[in-house]
């Protein structure tokens, strides 16, 4: 529950503040959240928005750094095809919030090694010129879904203070574009 509150809260002063990085959109009044599973994008997600789905929950993303030391988004959904059904629910007169997790179990924490700004900036260049290059609109916003791993001794484990930290400086950001 605490999850969807913050995830609702950040979303309300995203478009609110009508954010380059957010699509400004009109909220409805009740939120009606769907999660697509594990690179899930088939005719099932214009289903649930037909029955009533208002937000979309894509999975997901990684904030990662590659062996150049440069920050990188690791991306599960086939982003064509995210494009493909946001088209068609627009098409159908559909209005979806369209969301990118952040993380999931088994997914790496975000890498704090490089200074929040500069990953936050490769999110938002991903977002506005990879992902746009599709023909999609971009993400409105994303969710954290950082968790652990099946391995228990994994370090994934345990949620340190400077990922912690990363996540309320990047979410910060996203509130002030």
């Amino acid at each position: 529950m605490l999850a969807f509150a913050s995830i609702t809260l950040l979303l309300l002063k995203y478009i609110s503040r009508g954010s380059s990085m957010i699509i400004p959109k009109t909220l409805p009044e009740n939120l009606i959240v769907g999660y697509a599973n594990w690179g899930q994008c088939d005719e099932k997600i214009i289903e649930i928005v037909k029955d009533g789905v208002n937000v979309l929950m894509w999975f997901s993303i990684n904030l990662e750094v590659n062996s150049d030391g440069k920050p990188h988004i690791s991306v599960l959904p086939d982003l064509k095809c995210v494009t493909k059904i946001a088209n068609q629910l627009k098409e159908l007169n559909l209005p979806t919030i369209h969301m990118i997790s952040i993380g999931g179990w088994n997914a790496p924490h975000p890498d704090t090694s490089i200074p929040t700004q500069e990953m936050y900036d490769e999110f938002v260049r991903w977002n506005e010129v990879e992902v746009k290059s599709h023909g999609f609109d971009g993400f409105d916003g994303f969710d954290w879904d950082i968790e652990g791993h099946d391995d228990i001794t994994h370090k994934q484990n345990t949620m340190t203070v400077e990922c912690i930290d990363f996540m309320g400086v990047f979410s910060q950001l996203g509130e002030c574009r």
